[in-house]
Formats: structure tokens, C-alpha cells, sequence
């Protein structure tokens, strides 16, 4: 068996010892071993993040396993390693296709079927739509979606809340209905199918946790000016102050 070292890399995420060494093992569904090596990782599959930074030895290494242990095969597009910035520094991610979602929730002998859509505002009331239909005028709210088995008498739901997964960019911006119609199927099949789909996530799933991490990076401390303590005497009211003393009169010295 291989043995796999963990070594220190340099300070700008390069790789260095054990690049060349190989996790090999079979994806789910096919026949064919593949092979993936940390230079492969770092260089074909990973995503830098925005400021450049390449995943290091360790995040390679975790990403192979993290592969090799849900049978994924990067080179069918059945996940990705995407790079964020973040107030601790990069980190690197194992991001799941939906079709590997749905091809790993099919090959289960109690898939019975997935379905999903939107929630839109209408001037009716709130409606659970089929599919990514929104009229003009009508507010999107949400996702919702449906999976079912065949050992199981009540489906499994999932309804989720637009503004919790929104980005206002991107594939967000352009069609909102497809990505929260995607995230709420999404989350229906890990519910239905733990053992085959649990721990996954789709990209759209986590775009708004990458964009809160990058926030977070960036804020800087703000000066605080310091306010001056205000005592509870300094709202009391005023008290006359006591009169002074009248002074006596001298008594005259009377002549003998």
C-alpha cells in the first residue's frame, strides 16, 4: 500500500515533497480505476481563489480522500475543488455536481422519484409552482422539492428560504428560480438518501457562505472614539444651595 506523507509547504502554497504520489481508486458506477495525484489536484482540478492562492499539499491530499471515500470522479464533473478567501487565510472545498446528486440517489433501489419548483409571492397569496416559471410581477421567496421512496409512506420535503441563499450575482442574478429550485432538491435527496448523498453540497449551495467568509476578510477595525461616562448625577436636579449664615452685629463698647 502507498503511503502517503504530509509535508510542509512554502509560504506561497507550492507544492513540495509527495506531489507525484497517487490515490487510485474506482468511482461509483464505473469500472475503470482512475488516479489522482496532489500536483494534478493543485494545478488541473482546483479553483484558485480571487487572490491568487493555490490549495497546499494537506488540501490536496484531503480533497484526494474526500474523493476516493464518496467514489467521485473530478474528471466527469462530478465534483470540484473551489478556492475562497477568508478571514483565516485560503481555504479549498470538495463542491458536488447536481447530477452526481441525482445519478448517486437513482442507483438506490428505493428511489421513487424527485420533484421540486419554486415559491413565488403572487398577488393571491403565496404558491408552490412546479418547475422555474415566474411570471412578471411575482416575488421569488423560495425553493421547494419532493423525494420519494418506495419504502416510505410520506415523502421527503425540503422548503427553503430565497434570501438565506441568494447572492444577487452570477448564475443567481441571471436565473434565481433554477439555482433555488436546484438547492431545494438538493436538500430533499440528502434528507431521503443519507448513506448515498449525505454531506454534499452544491456550489449554489455554498456561494453565500463563500461571500460572507470573503466579507469577513476584508473588514478592517474601525477607530473608536471614546464617549464620555455619564453619572447619574449629572441628570439630577439641582438643589438650591443653603444661605449663608447672616453674620451678628458687633456690640458697642459702651463708655464706663
Amino acid at each position: 500500500m502507498t503511503e502517503t506523507t504530509i509535508t510542509k509547504t512554502t509560504a506561497d502554497n507550492s507544492l513540495t515533497q509527495g506531489e507525484r504520489q497517487a490515490i487510485r481508486y474506482i468511482p461509483l458506477g464505473e469500472k475503470a480505476p482512475i488516479e489522482l495525484t496532489l500536483r494534478m489536484i493543485a494545478h488541473d482540478i482546483a479553483t484558485p481563489t480571487k487572490s491568487g492562492q493555490r490549495p497546499s499539499e494537506g488540501d490536496c491530499l484531503r480533497f484526494a480522500n474526500l474523493c476516493k471515500g464518496r467514489e467521485l470522479n473530478p474528471w466527469t464533473g462530478d465534483c470540484f475543488m473551489i478556492g475562497y478567501d477568508s478571514q483565516g487565510g485560503a481555504n479549498f472545498e470538495l463542491i458536488t455536481a447536481y447530477q452526481a446528486l441525482l445519478k448517486r440517489a437513482e442507483r438506490s433501489d428505493k428511489f421513487d422519484g424527485l420533484e421540486g419548483g419554486v415559491t413565488v409571492k403572487t398577488a393571491d397569496g403565496l404558491e408552490h409552482r412546479k418547475g422555474c416559471l415566474v411570471m412578471k410581477g411575482e416575488v421569488i421567496v423560495g425553493g421547494w422539492a419532493k423525494a420519494y421512496r418506495q419504502d416510505r409512506r410520506i415523502p421527503h420535503e425540503a422548503i427553503i428560504d430565497f434570501k438565506v441563499y441568494d447572492t444577487g450575482r452570477s448564475r443567481w442574478k441571471v436565473d434565481p428560480a433554477g439555482m433555488i429550485a436546484k438547492c431545494a432538491k438538493a436538500a430533499a435527496l440528502r434528507e431521503a438518501f443519507p448513506n448515498q448523498v449525505g454531506g454534499l453540497y452544491l456550489q449554489e449551495e455554498m456561494d453565500r457562505v463563500h461571500d460572507d467568509a470573503a466579507a469577513a476578510a476584508v473588514i478592517m477595525p474601525q477607530r473608536i472614539e471614546a464617549q464620555p461616562v455619564e453619572r447619574e448625577e449629572d441628570h439630577a436636579e439641582p438643589v438650591a444651595a443653603a444661605p449663608k449664615p447672616t453674620p451678628k452685629a458687633k456690640a458697642k463698647a459702651h463708655p464706663p
